[in-house]
């Protein structure tokens, strides 16, 4: 009987270990599940913050063109106007950071559920460029003032919509630097350490670019490139090439031997619109290029 007894007893110590241990193992297996369920409600409401506070931004340039600024103490106006603006359904808030100098430095604040009570929030900075508030769709490489025969000649032509068509039998044509005309880039445009790129968008359904850039660049001596190896393409533009770095705005305007030249496939060619800058200031305008929107 005591050996039955003690049996009967170890049995018992193993089943309460088992149990203890089950215990355990389920309690930790509850707050594992609960935690990463959690985590991921986290991340899903944080990603979700942040294209409200994009949405702030699309709003804020809208607003903007709508205004339609003419010069500096306009832009200013229409960048004051932002001011606290919040969207209707409370997702975003607007903060103007700067507005002087032709700057208009704002910040979007995104939240879930809302502003006033938010369990998710991201922040967005950004200063926003005259260019795209103005609503232009700018094509430095058509106007006649910087490119003697832009719109001259049986082989090219200047469109009322701003477009420009090349239309030689070779596929070949190229524009010639006016001298020192009226500037083909903004003067706050880049700097020497910058990375500058000249992006282009052409016309879908025409011809295929083959090769384009520009030649005698400043301080680069005279080069041509290819549409590939940009990476990532601004919105509005279907084609790019990088321009290297080391010259300046004023370099390049005051360069009077600047040549645009164009390869294409096919019978003609549309050039709608063009840039030459920093990868983000073609897109629009960054705090930092390096940052996209700048976001914090």
């Amino acid at each position: 009987m005591i050996g039955k007894r003690a049996v009967n007893g170890s049995v018992l110590v193993v089943v309460v270990a088992l149990l203890v241990v089950l215990t355990v193992l389920g309690g930790l297996l509850s707050v594992l599940t609960t935690t990463g369920a959690r985590t991921g409600a986290d991340q899903s409401q944080s990603v979700q913050a942040f294209y409200h506070a994009e949405s702030g931004l699309e709003w804020a340039v809208w607003e903007m063109r709508r205004q339609e600024p003419d010069d500096d103490d306009e832009y200013a106006t229409a960048c004051g106007s932002l001011e606290g603006h919040e969207d209707p359904d409370g997702r975003y808030r607007i903060t103007v950071l700067e507005n002087q100098g032709g700057n208009c430095r704002l910040q979007f604040i995104g939240a879930v559920p809302g502003i006033d009570n938010p369990q998710a929030q991201r922040r967005l900075r950004v200063t926003i460029n005259p260019r795209a508030v103005e609503g232009r769709d700018p094509n430095v490489v058509q106007d006649p003032d910087n490119w003697a025969n832009a719109c001259s000649g049986a082989n090219r032509s200047c469109n009322d919509d701003g477009s420009l068509t090349f239309s030689s039998n070779s596929g070949k044509d190229q524009l010639n630097r006016s001298g020192a005309a009226d500037d083909l880039v903004d003067g706050d445009a880049f700097t020497g350490e910058d990375e500058v790129f000249l992006f282009l968008r052409f016309r879908e359904g025409e011809g295929d670019p083959a090769d384009f850039g520009l030649e005698n660049v400043p301080e680069n001596g005279d080069r041509m490139w290819s549409s590939d190896g940009t990476g990532d393409l601004p919105d509005g533009y279907n084609a790019g090439a990088s321009l290297g770095n080391g010259f300046t705005p004023n370099q390049l305007n005051d360069s009077n031997n600047l040549r645009f030249i164009m390869e294409w496939d096919g019978d003609q060619i549309t050039l709608e619109a063009s840039c030459i800058g920093t990868r983000a200031g073609c897109e629009g305008g960054t705090d930092d290029p390096a940052d996209q929107w700048g976001e914090e």
